[in-house]
């Protein structure tokens, strides 16, 4: 059960919508750290290899907030090598809004970094 305003613990195993959210802002962090070369044109659309471009993007490990909205922090493994990770925070306004996810900040990390809450 996740309190309002606060954390929940981090979770692992990760069910579809939370990939699909993630898959949601991946253009934004493609112009951040230059991905997307994609030319089947199915970037951030969920494609089932989660492999975009050749370049590896999926959720490793998760917690939400519940704020007006939700907030989540993303641990992504992303990138070629297979240490590349990002810690992402992104906000999902309530839908009533009808506004997407927005990137609030994210930073590199590795593999083997717990997730961080940024």
């Amino acid at each position: 059960m996740v309190i309002t305003g606060g954390h929940s613990e981090s979770k692992r195993v990760i069910p579809p919508q939370i990939q699909e959210l993630a898959n949601r802002i991946k253009p934004q962090l493609d112009e951040r750290y230059g991905g997307g070369d994609d030319d089947d044109g199915d970037a951030g659309q969920g494609n089932s290899s989660n492999n975009f471009g050749g370049v590896v993007y999926e959720v490793l490990e998760y917690r939400q907030q519940v704020v007006a909205g939700m907030v989540y922090h993303f641990k992504i493994r992303f990138g070629e090598a297979v240490d590349d990770c990002l810690h992402v925070k992104v906000f999902q306004p309530l839908p009533h809004t009808g506004e997407g996810p927005t990137i609030m900040a994210h930073q590199r990390a590795t593999l083997q970094d717990p997730l961080k809450i940024l």
